[in-house]
């Protein structure tokens, strides 16, 4: 649940992000699954979910940074001029205190 996905026309691929698992936390997991060049087929090939979880990037100060935990929020997907990227734009966050909006956007 609040989670988003997008398709990747290249790798021909669903990549998913974030959301809340089924003990209502939120995560900031990535997966993907490639669904194959012949979708006539698709439903008799079984599928395996395989991790892209961000690689945390290193800041200006050098602490470790990835997208936090988040539900509800929004996502697109870029495969073009060389780069393929995932872009993940606000949503919620709980910090133990609250639930809060974020105001923020990512690139995977």
């Amino acid at each position: 649940e609040g989670f988003t996905m997008e398709y990747d026309f290249v790798e021909r691929s669903l990549l998913m992000f974030g959301g809340l698992d089924h003990t209502s936390s939120q995560v900031n997991d990535c997966w993907y699954i490639t669904v194959g060049a012949d979708d006539k087929l698709a439903h008799r090939v079984a599928y395996t979910w395989k991790s892209c979880r961000p690689r945390p990037s290193a800041t200006q100060t050098g602490a470790v940074a990835e997208p936090p935990p988040r539900y509800g929020h929004g996502s697109a997907y870029f495969a073009g001029m060389g780069d393929q990227s995932l872009y993940i734009m606000g949503g919620f966050a709980d910090d133990g205190i609250g639930v809060y909006p974020q105001p923020d956007m990512w690139r995977l």
